[in-house]
C-alpha cells in the first residue's frame, strides 16, 4: 500500500474518531439548575481511588470529595450554588494522574427566576 493512501487513510479515521468523541461529548452534556446539584456517575475498579473535579463557566474549579469504589460504582453530587455563573461549564474524574472519564454541563437559571 503507498504511503501516501495509508497517511490519508489514517488522517480520515482519526478525523472520524475526533467527530464521534465531539458528538458524543455533547449527547452527554447535562442542564443544572442554580442552586441544584450536579451528579457524576462510573464504573470503577474497587481499587480505584477517585476524585471528581468541576469547572465553571468563569473558570472557578470546585474540586468534589475523594471517593472509593463502591460495588463497583463511584459517584458525587456536587452542589451547584445559586451564585455561580450561567453556561456551560466541564467536569472530569481523576483517578491517580489519570482522567479517567470528564464531561460537560450548563448552569441555568432555576424555573420562575428572572
Amino acid at each position: 500500500m503507498p504511503h501516501r493512501l495509508l497517511s490519508a487513510l489514517t488522517i480520515a479515521a482519526a478525523g472520524l474518531c475526533l467527530a464521534t468523541a465531539a458528538a458524543d461529548a455533547t449527547a452527554r452534556t447535562t442542564t443544572v439548575a442554580r442552586g441544584g446539584t450536579l451528579r457524576i456517575r462510573m464504573a470503577a475498579d474497587w481499587l480505584a481511588v477517585c476524585t471528581a473535579v468541576v469547572e465553571y463557566a468563569s473558570g472557578d474549579p470546585q474540586p468534589g470529595a475523594t471517593k472509593h469504589a463502591t460495588n463497583g460504582w463511584m459517584t458525587w453530587t456536587v452542589p451547584v450554588a445559586r451564585n455561580r455563573p450561567l453556561g456551560r461549564g466541564k467536569w472530569y474524574v481523576r483517578c491517580g494522574v489519570a482522567i479517567r472519564k470528564s464531561g460537560t454541563f450548563v448552569v441555568v437559571n432555576p424555573r420562575g427566576a428572572g
